[in-house]
């Protein structure tokens, strides 16, 4: 029945993240389609505003990745301290690598890659999606 209940709940947050991508692909570009009107103006090419609008992205997906998995690690400390002592026992923060968490380690560095494959892919799509320019010169989206 658990398995059953995260499988479903992974299912829904993947479906939810996706869409939320695509929103704030769309959001971004609209917002910066005067920006890369000038970009073209300058003569930069289309592949050169692309290029930088991907790589752009890709930082920022980089910096919210990591800023997520610190926030988070120091989250789920916090949590597991309370609920220690909600419980009347003790909890000792831990912060170091030893050889018993290797399998945790393991964990994290899958769902690392799992993240960035998800973002990548994302990433991509918005890409292919992503319309250059009408005949009036502005960025669209469809």
């Amino acid at each position: 029945m658990l398995i059953t209940f995260m499988s479903v709940s992974t299912v829904v947050i993947f479906i939810i993240a996706a869409w939320l991508i695509n929103y704030m692909t769309r959001f971004i570009l609209e917002k910066r389609s005067r920006e890369f009107a000038v970009y073209l103006l300058s003569g930069m090419k289309k592949g050169q505003i692309a290029s930088l609008y991907m790589k752009e992205n890709l930082f920022l997906g980089v910096c919210a990745l990591s800023m997520g998995f610190l926030f988070g690690s120091w989250l789920r400390q916090a949590l597991f301290y309370v609920f220690y002592k909600s419980i009347g026992k003790n909890y000792k923060v831990n912060a170091e690598i030893s050889a018993g968490s290797i399998t945790k380690w393991s964990a994290i560095v899958e769902m690392i890659g799992l993240t960035f494959t998800f973002y990548l892919f994302y990433l991509g799509l918005s890409a292919f999606q992503m319309k250059y320019i009408n005949r009036k010169g502005r960025f669209i989206y469809k």
